[in-house]
């Protein structure tokens, strides 16, 4: 599979968009309330994606992977990490593929360039949340040589779900994994 990630620019909205409300719909049904999934619209979220680029800080990465159709078929973001954890300075925000490019080891590749990108900003360690029931999301985390280091809630539409946090206390391991 022909494959270019690469940091994206405003005009990958659109596609980044597009991917995050298919990914969400076929990752998190079942998971997520039925009727949060289907009000996701694909025109909303690229206006959000829209502004989190305009604003995005120094430390902050979006990076897109495209197939060979010029379509973006994946993303991941993060930058400065959101929680209190100690130990952890940046985090994994999102990462997100259509399901017809999973087990391409495209999230491998996502991944690697992210931590590559958060070393080169001098970030030395990483950590990630992801829903508890997202069971392939945690098997691809631990595969990735994360390590669980906490557990929280986070409530989407009105439900309360539980949330795990995955770590890295060395970023680099990420790109030394065989």
């Amino acid at each position: 599979m022909q494959v270019t990630v690469r940091h994206a620019t405003l005009d990958d909205a659109p596609g980044i968009a597009r991917v995050h409300v298919e990914s969400w719909q076929s990752a998190y049904r079942g998971i997520v309330p039925d009727d949060v999934l289907d009000r996701l619209d694909v025109a909303n979220r690229q206006s959000r994606w829209e502004r989190i680029m305009e604003s995005a800080g120094p430390q902050w990465a979006l990076l897109v992977a495209e197939g060979a159709d010029d379509q973006i078929i994946g993303f991941a973001n993060g930058g400065p990490t959101h929680s209190d954890l100690p130990g952890y300075e940046c985090e994994l925000y999102a990462i997100y593929l259509m399901d017809s490019v999973q087990s391409f080891g495209l999230g491998r590749r996502l991944t690697e360039f992210f931590a590559q990108a958060m070393l080169d900003y001098g970030f030395r360690s990483m950590m990630v949340w992801v829903l508890a029931d997202n069971a392939q999301a945690i098997g691809f985390y631990e595969h990735m040589g994360g390590e669980l280091i906490a557990e929280g809630i986070h409530t989407i539409g009105g439900v309360d779900l539980k949330k795990v946090a995955y770590g890295w206390p060395d970023l680099e391991k990420i790109l030394n994994r065989s």
